[in-house]
């Protein structure tokens, strides 16, 4: 791992009227490392994700990516320098095929806006091959020309992973891979962020899947109300008092 970190956010706040759904976060990643970002429902895991990513403008903190402070940056821009992102609730252009959908992750990058609205109007040079092994990754190749809304929820959700990876981002970040898919989708998934880590990204996933968690991150931060109550091993925070009393109440 370098001695810097990739990704660097410092002081995050964020308030929706009276609700501090964010409260002075401060969280780094380095390039090669998993991180896994667990906590009760509400406690503003995938929010956090959002700010990172630009969807949501924090109220207090910045964010340094790769060294350059992005807090400001719409979405695309993040994704230009280096930013990678799937999402809890997949986010994929139902009429478009999965190749489709997977190359509008490279259009978000090299394109005007780069948003999903430039889907098949352009192409760069060499695309195809990339999102042909970007599918086979993630073992969904073989559904390249399917409209998405065919696919099963497990499928889709690979492909919304394709379409964040096939642009080798410095920074993945994976909000709830595991959600409603089956085992043999999750193994898929888990070789594919391993894959990535080793080749040089920093990995953050959200998930309600301890168990999961446990077995692919090093490292877990814990959100509680928005705020980080514990960070460390995955064995030290299943057995942390503070984590107890946030998922047991006890």
């Amino acid at each position: 791992m370098t001695s810097q970190p990739v990704l660097r956010c410092e002081g995050i706040s964020f308030r929706i009227g009276s609700r501090q759904i964010l409260d002075g976060i401060d969280f780094s990643a380095r390039a090669g490392e998993i991180c896994g970002i667990v906590g009760p429902n509400g406690s503003g895991k995938s929010m956090f994700l959002n700010v990172i990513s630009g969807f949501v403008k924090p109220q207090a903190g910045q964010i340094v990516l790769d060294g350059r402070n992005v807090t400001g940056t719409a979405p695309f821009r993040r994704a230009r320098a280096g930013l990678g992102r799937s999402f809890q609730r997949v986010r994929i252009v139902e009429t478009a095929t999965a190749a489709e959908n997977v190359e509008a992750g490279l259009l978000m990058q090299h394109s005007p806006g780069g948003m999903l609205a430039s889907l098949g109007l352009c192409r760069r040079e060499g695309s195809a091959e990339e999102v042909r092994r970007a599918l086979e990754r993630v073992q969904a190749a073989e559904f390249s020309d399917w409209p998405v809304r065919y696919l099963s929820g497990g499928t889709r959700r690979k492909v919304e992973v394709a379409r964040a990876i096939v642009g080798k981002p410095k920074v993945l970040l994976v909000d709830e891979p595991t959600g409603g898919v089956s085992s043999a989708h999750i193994l898929a998934l888990e070789r594919v962020l391993r894959e990535e880590a080793e080749q040089g990204a920093a990995v953050v996933i959200v998930d309600h899947n301890l168990e999961f968690i446990g077995k692919i991150a090093p490292r877990v931060v814990v959100f509680v109300a928005g705020r980080e109550v514990f960070q460390g091993t995955p064995a030290a925070a299943w057995s942390d008092p503070r984590v107890i009393e946030a998922y047991l109440g006890k």
